[in-house]
């Protein structure tokens, strides 16, 4: 990455006129994350006539498809909704075809921050999240045929058939962690889970999620006056109901006690925000999309074991995600299939 590089994309993108960037400083930061590396970029400009930072952050993938599905969001899904709560992407660079594109983002290190994972941030801050999410919803809400024709690379790999193949391994690996209760419940979601998703799954509340919605994927403003979250990191985008990110936040990332004194009160600021930006959903849709999304949820420990991500992070998940399909008798929704 270099001075002429960057001109020559923040002018296409209508940031720079005559100006020129001048100088390119990185400068590494440390993260808990496994999936992205990091930098600190500082910048000089040959004039201050420009609309953008001295500093961004430079997001580099280091998995999967160097970045291409995660581009492909802030190219044609994201980059025109400038009043959505996301990260401002100010152009991707490609310099090395044997690393991940470079993902040129704004710097909020001064104005918001996060807690160190795992510990989950306070009440308000996860209600800000969730209201961050449903306006996302919101904007997509019964109209996925507008987004652009463009198959995400991860869909594949989160279809029950494909994960059903790697299942017997899963077991094998976890041995006595899984139950017999536990094994015939994902035998019922391989069964059923189509069916239970054709039923449900209309355009008329379809939608595009984010699929990685854990709480460190957000921002949370340091002004607890200002509801300025904001989420970011989108390579396992794809559509479908707003419940599967709700339950990857809530159900996936909160352990039962923490759970229960959360997950309605984040329903109910899900409920509310839907309603105030536009869509006419009932509070039982969105418990019943919810509960729907907890089932999608068990897939997601499958498919990060088939990943060869560490046990680390998708054993608490699977903890997590049965205690709430069996609180919230999520069975009944597949033998009712």
């Amino acid at each position: 990455m270099n001075s002429d590089m960057l001109t020559a994309i923040f002018r296409d993108r209508g940031y720079l006129k005559d100006t020129v960037v001048k100088d390119v400083q990185l400068t590494s930061i440390e993260t808990t994350g496994i999936a992205s590396e990091f930098f600190r970029v500082q910048l000089k400009y040959s004039s201050a006539d420009h609309s953008l930072p001295d500093h961004m952050v430079i997001k580099r993938p280091t998995l999967t498809d160097r970045g291409k599905g995660e581009a492909e969001v802030y190219e044609h899904i994201l980059r025109p909704e400038v009043s959505l709560p996301i990260l401002n992407c100010y152009g991707i660079v490609d310099d090395d075809p044997n690393k991940g594109l470079n993902f040129l983002f704004e710097d909020l290190s001064s104005s918001h921050s996060q807690t160190t994972w795992p510990i989950i941030p306070d009440l308000n801050d996860c209600k800000s999240a969730v209201t961050a999410l449903a306006k996302i919803h919101a904007n997509w809400w019964g109209r996925t045929e507008s987004i652009p024709d463009i198959v995400p690379v991860i869909v594949a790999h989160q279809d029950p058939d494909h994960l059903a193949n790697y299942f017997p391994k899963f077991a094998d690996y976890v041995g006595e962690y899984l139950s017999p209760r536990h094994i015939k419940t994902y035998e019922s979601i391989f069964s059923n889970l189509g069916s239970l998703l054709e039923q449900h799954i209309t355009k008329d509340k379809s939608t595009l999620l984010h699929t990685d919605s854990h709480f460190w994927n957000f921002f949370y403003s340091n002004d607890k006056k200002m509801e300025s979250c904001v989420i970011f990191d989108w390579p396992l985008w794809r559509t479908g109901i707003g419940g599967s990110d709700l339950a990857y936040m809530i159900a996936l990332h909160l352990y039962p006690e923490h759970r229960h004194r959360f997950e309605t009160a984040m329903l109910d600021q899900y409920w509310t925000q839907l309603n105030e930006n536009g869509v006419s959903y009932s509070r039982m849709d969105v418990q019943l999309d919810y509960q729907i999304g907890i089932i999608i949820g068990l897939l997601m420990p499958v498919m990060e074991f088939s990943w060869g991500i560490p046990p680390l992070d998708w054993l608490p998940k699977l903890e997590k995600a049965f205690g709430a399909y069996f609180d919230l008798n999520c069975n009944q929704l597949l033998e009712a299939v």
